[in-house]
C-alpha cells in the first residue's frame, strides 16, 4: 500500500513538472511581441517605448531607460515583472542614497526609499499605506490584455489602487 501511495505520489510530481514546462514553453510562445515599440509623439504620453525580447522586456522615455524586467504573454494576455529600476534624475537618486543612472533592483530601490522616507520623518501610516503599494514589486504583475493589430500593440493596463479602471496604451511597431 505504501508503495502505491509513493508511486502515485511521483506520478503526481511528474505530471505538475510536466505541465509547468508546458505551460511556460506555451506562455513565451508570441514572437510577433518582440521589437521596440514606441507610444508616438502625437500622444498625450510621449516618449514612451517598450522593447520586449523572448520574455524580457525594458522600457524608457525619451531615450533614457528606467525599468526591465520578464514578461509571460498567452492568449491575450501579457504580464510584466519588474525587476530593475533607474533613475537619470542625480537629485533624486542623491536624496535617497543611490547613484543616478544606475540600476537597481526593486529590493534595493524600495529599501533606498523607506530609508529615505522614515529618515525624513514620515509618519508610519504614510509608509503602510502610500509608499508600501507603490514600491510592491508585483504590482505590475496583474495580466494585463494585449492584442497586436498591424503595426500595432495595444496594452490595456489596471491603474494600481483604483479597482475595476484601467487605461490603454497603443504602441506602434519602430
Amino acid at each position: 500500500m505504501t508503495n502505491k501511495k509513493k508511486w502515485l505520489a511521483v506520478m503526481m510530481m511528474a505530471f505538475i513538472f510536466g505541465m509547468t514546462i508546458v505551460e511556460n514553453l506555451d506562455a513565451q510562445a508570441d514572437n510577433r511581441l518582440n521589437g521596440t515599440w514606441d507610444v508616438g509623439s502625437d500622444r498625450k504620453v510621449k516618449g514612451i517605448e517598450l522593447t520586449l525580447n523572448n520574455g524580457n522586456y525594458e522600457r524608457s522615455i525619451s531615450n533614457n531607460q528606467f525599468e526591465r524586467g520578464t514578461y509571460v504573454a498567452n492568449n491575450g494576455k501579457i504580464t510584466f515583472r519588474q525587476t530593475h529600476i533607474m533613475y537619470i534624475d542625480s537629485k533624486t537618486t542623491a536624496e535617497i542614497g543611490l547613484e543616478s543612472a544606475k540600476w537597481y533592483t526593486i529590493n534595493e530601490f524600495a529599501t533606498a526609499m523607506r530609508n529615505s522616507y522614515k529618515k525624513a520623518g514620515a509618519p508610519q501610516e504614510f509608509l503602510n499605506d502610500i509608499l508600501e503599494p507603490i514600491l510592491e514589486p508585483n504590482i505590475s504583475a496583474l495580466p494585463q490584455d494585449y492584442s497586436i493589430v498591424g503595426n500595432s500593440l495595444i496594452i490595456t493596463y489596471p491603474v494600481p489602487g483604483f479597482e475595476g479602471e484601467k487605461y490603454t496604451l497603443v504602441y506602434n511597431r519602430k
